[in-house]
Parts: structure tokens; sequence; C-alpha cells
């Protein structure tokens, strides 16, 4: 009886005891995280921005008289060059005032010819024969009017380009100043951006563009900065870069949005870890790194990010293992159970 009594008290004892052996073993349990090592790679410093193409030159065809339009020479699309023929307008009219002009003019240039021998046979007065050459100069100045309105009958191409918009047809009566085609100058594109100030130190003519547009998914386009403000605007903040494109396939269009990388520094074989492993804190960052199976908390300084990579210029060494899922909730000094073979050289 009384060794029955013993073994129960210790039985009460133990149960007692067993939860917070438990809880104490979940405490010290090692967390699960997936981890990366610090490798060498290559990285970029690059401003990226998005903008819309603008072409080199853009003109609207503007008509210079009124009349029909008799026959149209280029479609939306067209390449026309400078002086090229456009269109064409009903010259009937203007025709018949420049053969009137023409007689005109040819009847006074004869009075003036038999006025100027009178005058120097000093059989006509001074004043009657400049007259008659007054008459003669205005009616040249009329005639050249009168070949003008003929020639403003055949609508040119004031630049070198594309037919971007026709905005009238064969048959339509068009007047003075009326726009009748837009012209757009895809030898280069531009693209305009607005970078904030603290980049102005960085960028600088002659840096590479590298440029991808919606329209044309993963095909990477290839420019230079062209220019550079050299003021800042007070109201925005910001400065204005000019980009320029080439491309002699012309699948490149005025009007189309892209996406920008201007690239003003390029570092090789620096330490590079995924940008997942970052802590962010007010004044720095920081990454859990993994020493003896346990988490250490360590202050880091970034450089170039490069889509999932980032430099990291002091902080950490070559071959060192940093959590990148599972920081959110780890503790400084809390045991690890680390996932992910270390890397190799960073792409």
């Amino acid at each position: 009886m009384k060794w029955a009594g013993i073994a129960l008290l210790a039985a009460l004892v133990a149960a007692g005891c067993r939860p917070k052996d438990e809880e104490k073993s979940k405490v010290d349990a090692p967390v699960s995280v997936e981890a990366a090592s610090v490798v060498l790679g290559d990285v970029t410093g690059a401003y990226s921005g998005t903008t819309t193409l603008e072409p080199e030159a853009q003109a609207m065809v503007v008509a210079k008289t009124s009349g029909v339009v008799l026959r149209l020479n280029v479609e939306e699309g067209s390449e026309v060059s400078a002086g090229q023929t456009l269109a064409v307008l009903d010259r009937e009219r203007s025709l018949l005032e420049l053969n009137r002009a023409r007689a005109t003019l040819d009847k006074l240039e004869n009075d003036f010819r038999r006025s100027r021998e009178m005058f120097s046979k000093k059989l006509l007065s001074s004043e009657d024969y400049e007259r008659v050459r007054f008459n003669v100069d205005a009616e040249r100045a009329a005639f050249k009017l009168a070949e003008l309105e003929v020639s403003y009958g055949t609508i040119t191409a004031p630049i070198d380009g594309v037919i971007a918009k026709r905005m009238v047809k064969v048959g339509n009566l068009i007047q003075t100043n009326q726009t009748l085609f837009q012209i757009d100058d895809f030898k280069p594109l531009w693209g305009i951006l607005s970078v904030p100030e603290r980049e102005l130190a960085t960028l600088r003519v002659g840096q590479p563009v590298r440029l991808l547009v919606d329209s044309l998914p993963g095909i990477p386009f290839t420019g230079r900065v062209a220019r550079v403000a050299p003021v800042v605007d007070p109201q925005s903040g910001t400065f204005r870069v000019t980009t320029e494109f080439n491309d002699p396939q012309g699948r490149l269009k005025s009007g189309m949005f892209g996406r920008f990388e201007v690239v003003f520094d390029r570092r090789a074989g620096v330490m590079v870890i995924p940008v997942d492993a970052l802590i962010e804190e007010d004044a720095a960052r920081a990454v859990f790194v993994i020493e003896g199976g346990l988490a250490k908390r360590r202050i880091v300084g970034v450089g170039y990010q490069n889509g999932s990579l980032i430099e990291v210029r002091e902080g950490l060494k070559v071959g060192e293992r940093v959590v990148t899922v599972g920081r959110t909730t780890l503790r400084e000094g809390a045991r690890v159970n680390a996932l992910g073979a270390p890397a190799g050289k960073a792409p």
C-alpha cells in the first residue's frame, strides 16, 4: 500500500511537469526559413521612367487656297520627301486669272517699249513715261501673284516623314488654312523624361537608354540621351531629359507608350543578395544572417538594384547566407532550419 501511494505521487508530479517541458520544447524548436548565399555579380545603375514617343519633326499641311480636291497621291502610312506632291486641287479659275494677268502684262510691256523710244526722242514727258513704267511694274507683281495662286493648287510636303493623318477626300471642297495632312518624321523619335533633381548629377548626354513599348512586348530598343536640360523646374522639382531612338525597321511610331531605363553606371564582380532578404527600417536596412544555425540581425549598406538582386556594399561577406523567406517572424538569436542550397555566381 505504501509503495502504491509513492507510485501515484510520482505519476502526478510527472504529469504536472509535462506541459512546461512541451512549451519549452516549442520555444526552442528551429524556425524553418529559406535562405540564399551572398554571391558576386554584375549590376548597373539606372534611372527608370515612362513617357510617350514624339517625332523629330511634325508638320500640319494646310491649304493656302480654296478649291475642290481632284487627286490624292498619298495615304496614311506613306513615306514622303520634302517637296513631294500630296494632292492636287482644281486650278481652273486660278489658271484663267493667270492667263489674263499674262495678257495684260504683255500689252503694258509693249506700251512701255514704245514709250521708252518716244521718251528717248523727247516726244514723251517724264511724267507720262514714269506712269507707264509704274503700270508695268504693278502688273508684273499681279502676274507673280497669279502664278503663286496657281502653285497653291499643288499641295506639297514641307518635310520628310510619314503621313500620320489624312483629313481630306477626293471631291472635298476645302477652304484656305484648312488642315489636310499630318506628317511625322520618325527619324529619330524622342522620349521626353521629367527626372527628379536628385538625378541631375548622374544623367549625361550620350548615356545608353533601353526602351520597352507595350505594343511590342519583349522587344527592347536601344537609344541614347540626346539632351539634358541645365535647369530644374521649381514647381515640379524635375528637369527635362530628351532621349533619342532610331529604328531602321520602322517598328517604333510616334505616340507609343514606352518604359525607359537610362544606364549611368556599371559595377562588375560586386556582392549581391536577393531583394527579399532586406528588412526596411527607418534609417537603415538590415538582414538576418545565419550563423551556427542561429539568426543574427545585421545592418547592411546597399547600392544598385537590378530586378530581384541588390548590391551590398558593406555588412556582409561572400558566402554568408541570408534569410529570404520567413525573416519577418524571426527574432535575434532564434534557431533556424534553412532551406535552399547555397547559390553560385549571380547572373
